[in-house]
Formats: structure tokens, C-alpha cells, sequence
């Protein structure tokens, strides 16, 4: 299984996508999973370097002209990229912009994201804020399926986290991030199970 990672950033779940990657081959010396590309929209991500100090392809494509979204011509170099590198799946670690239509039936349910809520519930950006705004006393974050739907694919791995009086956004947004590089592997060894099944 050839992976690629999109990130705009530090690239924690990214670095812990790779450490999971490497354990499997050390556990199992035929594993056949491998990170062959990593991509960001971000010449400046830090998660650039860390790839490339671990020898895996790692390149800046921009993805103007939009914010928000990877759409057109931009969007086309991406799966040209991709195709190249003949990947199996797409691991999205927080890649900031929305994937559109030609990308998702290039590479249908081969997409997978990691969202800082127990989705359906804080959909989109500023989802600390909102949990705590909104006096929740559980949150977590969600692996799901890549569709059409902002944060509305299917669920893979959920991973909860309680909140407690003195948690703000920034010690909510440290335990959450823990749940994620559990759910991250989790969701990971679900799809590839999944795949040695059928």
C-alpha cells in the first residue's frame, strides 16, 4: 500500500502516520505499507523537513488560486502527482483546505481525514472554541471517510477525551491531539485489515 500525506503544517499526525509505518515493518519484515509521497500547499511546513529527514519524497505544490479549497488546474497537478507515484491511499493530517470533486472520484474512498470533534457534532474550523463555548463536558476527534460533505464521510475511529473546569483551547486542543495519533493507527490497521479480507 503506497500512502501519501497532505499537511499545511507542523505535521504531528503526519510524523505519526510514518512512526506507525516503520513499526509495522519492524514487527512484520514483509509489510508492504509505505509513505511514498508526502505534499503540502505550504512551501514553510515544517512537516517538509521532517519527511525529508526520513527519506520520503516531501514537496510544496501550491494550491492557488483558492484559500480554502484544492480546485482546478492546481487540483489537477496534485493527481498528477499522485497517479505518478501510483498511491493507494490519501492520508489528510492537517491539510487546511477543502478536497473537491475531481480529486475524490480520481481516488474514491481511498481519502481519509482526522477532525478535532466526535463528528457529526462541530463540523468545519474553531472546533475547541466551540466545544467549550457550548459547555460539553465529552469532545474527542473523528477518522472518517473523504466525500463531498465537509466533514461528513464516513466514520472509521472515533477517540473521546473528557473535559474538565480548567481546560481552554489550548490544553483541550494537547489532549485531543493525543486521541488522534491513536485514532490515526487505529483507523489505519482497520483499512488495512479490511483490505487483506477481500
Amino acid at each position: 500500500m503506497n500512502i501519501a500525506i497532505f499537511i499545511s503544517g507542523k505535521g504531528s499526525n503526519m510524523e505519526n502516520i510514518i512512526n506507525w509505518v516503520e513499526e509495522q515493518k519492524n514487527l512484520q519484515q514483509k509489510s508492504k505499507i509505505k509513505i511514498s509521497l508526502v505534499i503540502s500547499d505550504n512551501p514553510d511546513a515544517k512537516g517538509l523537513m521532517t519527511a525529508r529527514k526520513k527519506n520520503i519524497k516531501a514537496i510544496f505544490i501550491p494550491a492557488t488560486p483558492f484559500k480554502t479549497k484544492l480546485e482546478g488546474e492546481s487540483e489537477q497537478i496534485y493527481i498528477s502527482f499522485l497517479k505518478r507515484e501510483k498511491i493507494d491511499l490519501i492520508c489528510l493530517a492537517g491539510f487546511m483546505r477543502v478536497v473537491k470533486s475531481k480529486l475524490l472520484k480520481e481516488f474514491s474512498r481511498k481519502i481519509i481525514n482526522i477532525h478535532p470533534s466526535l463528528l457529526p457534532k462541530y463540523k468545519g474550523l474553531n472546533t475547541h472554541q466551540r466545544v467549550l463555548e457550548n459547555k460539553e463536558t465529552k469532545t474527542g476527534c473523528t477518522v472518517h471517510w473523504v466525500d463531498e460533505t465537509i466533514d461528513g464521510g464516513e466514520i472509521i475511529v472515533q477517540k473521546k477525551v473528557t473535559i474538565t473546569q480548567e481546560d481552554d483551547e489550548k490544553s483541550l486542543a494537547k489532549k485531543v491531539m493525543q486521541k488522534e495519533h491513536l485514532a490515526y493507527r487505529e483507523a489505519l490497521q482497520k483499512i488495512i485489515c479490511s483490505i487483506k479480507k477481500n
